[in-house]
């Protein structure tokens, strides 16, 4: 009778053993596709980044392309994206004094030299 309970239990501990590999495999697959969906997105968005106004903003501030887009969240990089787009004075990123114009990251930079439209694009 004890025969039987053993092989009752090691059948259940391979079942337990398959499935927990199983399980393991399934979650190595799935973040598998999200690092290869990630890097089509970033290449994406350093794509529409070169060919909006934002890439001579990151120029004019001697921020790096790729080093902005492994730092910062997507939906604040589509948000810079969009006031750049936005902006009544794109010649300015181009003309503008870096020294003279705020550079605060930590609160939102928007990478706008204008310092009135940093100050509204901040309380927005």
């Amino acid at each position: 009778m004890s025969t039987f309970f053993n092989l009752i239990n090691y059948s259940v501990l391979a079942i337990l053993a398959f499935a927990f590999i199983g399980i393991a495999a399934f979650c190595l697959i799935l973040i598998t596709k999200n690092v290869q969906q990630g890097k089509i997105v970033r290449q994406n968005l350093s794509e529409k980044i070169g060919a909006s106004r934002i890439s001579s903003a990151l120029g004019l501030f001697n921020i790096d392309q790729s080093e902005y887009l492994h730092t910062s969240r997507v939906s604040k990089i589509i948000e810079n994206i969009d006031h750049c787009e936005d902006c009544v004075s794109p010649w300015c990123c181009e003309e503008s004094n870096p020294e003279s114009t705020p550079t605060t990251q930590e609160k939102g930079f928007y990478f706008c030299p204008i310092a009135n439209h940093f100050l509204s694009a901040q309380q927005s």
